[in-house]
């Protein structure tokens, strides 16, 4: 926690994680020094405007001097800047996995849920069941609701759930290395995303490291 509060960030994305990343990072007080987004425009502009906002092709110079990459999924991990700032030792990872380490000293049980389709349903379903079984359940994830803005909303209510039932998408597990999942599920898997992945294969290996950490 230490190391992360006194790092530099930037921001990869003005969508609704780039936001959600954004929000955590001012809730926390953590040094913001940039933020990228590939397109030449971005609709909420007004929200960004207040940093060093860099739109369109990426310069690498201007990641010289950030500590902490935080990507959106929609960002891919195999676009040659990433991938070279990789190898320079800089720490890139999504909004799952800096909430997976923001969440080690809680207790709670961790249901990740993947597959080509059907992945909403499924989480929904597996989270109304735990409820119904009286737990306190926190949903989250590639379902709609960002996890740091659940993170947060947690640290405000002064508590921690007692399952956390999240939906991920190969983006999102491209970074992900620290979650530990209690139960671990992938649906099913079909064709999907092959512009990003080199192949069917690839994707399916993407989809399988949600079982990396997991107990079952």
């Amino acid at each position: 926690m230490e190391k992360l509060s006194k790092s530099k960030f930037c921001i990869i994305g003005c969508g609704a994680t780039g936001l959600s990343t954004l929000r955590f990072l001012e809730y926390m007080d953590w040094k913001i020094e940039k933020i990228f987004d590939t397109r030449k425009f971005v609709s909420n502009f007004d929200r960004f405007k207040n940093y060093k906002l860099y739109l369109g092709e990426f310069n690498i110079e201007d990641f010289y001097d950030i500590d902490i990459i935080i990507i959106s999924p929609g960002v891919s991990v195999f676009d040659k800047t990433i991938v070279k700032l990789k190898s320079q030792g800089k720490m890139i990872f999504g909004d799952v996995e800096l909430f997976a380490r923001m969440i080690q000293n809680w207790n709670s049980k961790i249901i990740a849920i993947t597959g080509s389709n059907g992945k909403t349903t499924v989480t929904n379903l597996v989270g109304e069941i735990c409820k119904f079984n009286h737990k306190d359940v926190l949903i989250a994830g590639n379902i709609g609701v960002p996890v740091l803005d659940s993170y947060v909303d947690c640290i405000k209510r002064g508590t921690h759930p007692e399952v956390i039932v999240l939906e991920l998408s190969s983006f999102q597990l491209e970074t992900i290395s620290s979650l530990n999942i209690d139960v671990a599920t992938v649906l099913n898997i079909s064709d999907d995303h092959l512009d990003r992945y080199n192949d069917l294969l690839e994707y399916a290996y993407i989809k399988s490291s949600i079982f990396n950490k997991a107990k079952i």
